[in-house]
């Protein structure tokens, strides 16, 4: 994914917590989304395949991401063969050396998913992520401590720009 649209409520609200405002940009969110990505090459079931994303997060140093893809078939949703693509992922915060007491770590984490490709449309159709971390952020003297459970779904949509008023 290139051009990721972040709502500015979140964008603001982000902003409030030291660190995580850069974060939660489109361009970050892109690069550690790996719902993008696909292997040139054709793929047979079951085959694999993994990329790697770093972004920068000031204060606390590089997160580095690693997904994991698994080609498991087609799939005939709502009239349509789409491939299916298991999707898990592993974030690591590297600290700067100049972090000064800042620190964030991931305590516990479990992110997976499935994104639907059409092939002959040449798009994802659509995409599901269940996202559970726990994270230790250290700044200012302060620990906090988050437990997020996250889902996200995103499907594609039709909308049908013709004029009807003709």
């Amino acid at each position: 994914m290139s051009d990721v649209q972040v709502p500015q409520s979140i964008l603001d609200g982000m902003k409030k917590v030291p660190g995580m405002g850069s974060f939660f940009s489109g361009e970050t969110l892109g690069k550690l989304s790996g719902l993008g990505t696909l292997p040139k090459e054709a793929v047979s079931e079951n085959d694999v395949w993994t990329t790697e994303a770093e972004v920068d997060v000031p204060p606390f140093g590089a997160m580095k991401t690693q997904s994991k893809f698994r080609y498991l078939g087609g799939e005939i949703r709502n009239g349509s063969r789409l491939e299916k693509i298991g999707y898990t992922q592993q974030m690591v915060v590297t600290p700067a050396p100049e972090q000064s007491g800042n620190s964030m770590k991931f305590t516990d984490q479990s992110v997976s998913g499935t994104t639907y490709f059409d092939n002959v449309a040449g798009r994802i159709a659509e995409s599901e992520v269940m996202s559970k971390m726990k994270i230790e952020v250290t700044t200012a003297g302060m620990t906090m401590k988050t437990d997020t459970t996250t889902q996200s779904l995103m499907k594609l949509v039709s909308v049908d720009t013709s004029d009807k008023s003709k």
